[in-house]
């Protein structure tokens, strides 16, 4: 008996219908998040300087899905999905994916109960160092709507550069 050959569009649905999990916050309301909707990942040559970081973020275009899809559905585990899918991403652009964990962990921003949504990472340089570029949206009581950027030093892990619109 032969196992019937499936169109390559049944394996994409499938791979979605697997991506998709079920996020609750801590009120109990559980949604599912929108997997068209997920934080940019990309590998690029640019060498950045503060004044480009002040010109460019927020990535005005993903911010504002982020904050249409997301806001009133923040939870922890969203937000862990979402850093799982950036480390993923930079370890398939072939790029460490511990190091990318370990840079966005130093933000401080992936400790439990803070309300912040990973939305676009960059691994690029500032000012001729590599550099992790990490944009967050981030709220008040499951509210989202503000920005913060952290620009992290590949080699020691440390802060080079933040901005917040608060």
């Amino acid at each position: 008996m032969s196992i019937p050959r499936l169109p390559g569009r049944v394996f994409y649905i499938i791979g979605i219908l697997a991506f998709i999990t079920i996020n609750c916050n801590d009120s109990g309301v559980c949604t599912l998040p929108d997997p068209m909707v997920m934080p940019e990942v990309r590998f690029t040559d640019s060498n950045y300087s503060s004044a480009d970081i002040y010109q460019r973020v927020p990535s005005q275009d993903i911010f504002n899905k982020f904050n249409e899809s997301y806001s009133g559905k923040y939870s922890d585990a969203l937000k862990a999905e979402l850093v799982e899918y950036i480390t993923h991403r930079a370890s398939e652009l072939g790029l460490h994916q511990d190091n990318c964990l370990e840079c966005l962990r130093e933000t401080g921003l992936l400790e439990e109960g803070v309300i912040a949504l990973p939305y676009l990472a960059e691994r690029a340089q500032y000012e001729s160092v590599d550099a992790w570029i990490f944009e967050f949206t981030w709220g008040h009581s499951n509210e989202l709507g503000h920005f913060r950027c952290y620009v992290m030093d590949t080699e020691n892990h440390e802060m080079l550069f933040y901005m917040s619109c608060r």
